[in-house]
């Protein structure tokens, strides 16, 4: 799960199925960019990891657990 540290859409939470590719991909990253909490799914684990890896190097993104 991504929190978006600039206090935009404070306190909103989506939930993106299939957030690791395609569409669901594009979609969860600019949920995040635009400072909503996403929740990732994806039926594979490590897609999700490489994602979250993907996340953490842009600055304003944090993990939260």
């Amino acid at each position: 799960m991504y929190k978006n540290n600039d206090g935009k859409n404070n306190g909103r939470v989506v939930v993106v199925t299939g957030s690791t590719k395609g569409i669901g991909k594009s979609i969860a990253e600019e949920f995040a960019i635009n400072g909503y909490t996403v929740v990732l799914n994806a039926r594979i684990q490590m897609n999700c990891q490489r994602l979250l890896m993907k996340f953490q190097a842009k600055p304003k993104l944090e993990m939260i657990q």
